[in-house]
């Protein structure tokens, strides 16, 4: 009879080893010992971060600056600004020059991390011989962008859209 119950005692040791073995390969997890009767805690194996990057929505930008208004096309693919178009009503001036008419340029500005600079020769359709520097930064939902421009470091302003 005590033969027996050592190898029912025995058995079951086994039972519930084999148990806890397969539950720690199973469950990734650490589990940490306590005394019988009590619940164990179990530790969840380490996560990866996850990068979510959003892309800026695809199509026109419109913001209404200092000298009239400047409007940005996202590509279709949202990886890069298309078209840059710089509208000056009226006659702007800037350095004592006055601008008016309309600039558009397309080309494939960057954005990278949400960001991109152009620079928009304006001698493309005015007169006057120069550049615009146009920088912006999308937000983390992608539906807000927001820069500076900048003619010749002299006539300075910021824009927003939408």
């Amino acid at each position: 009879m005590k033969k027996l119950r050592i190898l029912t005692v025995s058995l079951s040791l086994i039972l519930v080893l084999m148990l806890v073995i397969a539950a720690g390969a199973c469950g990734g997890g650490e589990e940490t010992s306590s005394p019988e009767g009590e619940e164990t805690e179990t530790t969840p194996p380490e996560q990866e971060e996850v990068l979510v990057v959003v892309l800026p929505a695809a199509g026109e930008w419109t913001a209404t600056t200092e000298f009239g208004k400047l409007v940005i096309t996202v590509s279709q693919d949202s990886t890069s600004i298309s078209e840059i178009s710089l509208n000056f009503s009226g006659e702007y001036m800037c350095q004592g020059m006055g601008i008016k008419g309309e600039v558009s340029i397309s080309s494939l500005w960057p954005i990278i991390d949400g960001q991109f600079t152009a620079d928009v020769d304006l001698s493309k359709s005015t007169f006057v011989q120069g550049q615009v520097t146009i920088k912006g930064s999308f937000d983390k939902t992608g539906q807000y962008v927001s820069g500076t421009w900048d003619m010749w470091g002299e006539c300075i302003g910021t824009w927003e859209s939408p």
